[in-house]
C-alpha cells in the first residue's frame, strides 16, 4: 500500500487513571501531544495534520516513544481529503470539519 502526503494523524487512547502513577502518565502523554502540535478532537482523541510522508513518519514515531507503558493507543492515518468529507455535529447542529492549516512562510516577500 502506497503512503500518502497529505494526512491527519488521529491518535485515540484508553490510558489507566486508577492511582496517582498513572494519572501522571496519562497527563504526560496529553501534554506530549500537545507539545507535538496535536489539537483535542474529543476528549482523549487528538488529531495533527501532516504535509509531508516525512512528517508523517517523524510524528508517528514520536507518538510511538511517548506511550506509557500500560493502556491502549492507537494511531489512525486519514487523508486530508477523508478528513474534510467527516460529519461532525457540534451541540446538535451540523458543523464545519477542521480544514487543514496554512502552511506557514518563512520567507515573505517585502
Amino acid at each position: 500500500m502506497r503512503e500518502e502526503a497529505d494526512v491527519w494523524l488521529i491518535v485515540m487512547f484508553d490510558l489507566p487513571v486508577d492511582s496517582p502513577e498513572s494519572r501522571r502518565e496519562a497527563t504526560r502523554f496529553r501534554k506530549n501531544l500537545i507539545d507535538m502540535g496535536f489539537s483535542m478532537a474529543q476528549f482523549s482523541i487528538y488529531a495533527k495534520y501532516t504535509p509531508t510522508l516525512s512528517q508523517t513518519r517523524f510524528f508517528l514515531a514520536a507518538v510511538k516513544s511517548a506511550i506509557p507503558p500500560y493502556g491502549g493507543v492507537r494511531v489512525l492515518k486519514v487523508t486530508d481529503r477523508q478528513y474534510s468529507a467527516m460529519i461532525r455535529y457540534e451541540n446538535s447542529y451540523l458543523s464545519e470539519p477542521e480544514q487543514a492549516p496554512e502552511q506557514l512562510s518563512l520567507f515573505d516577500a517585502f
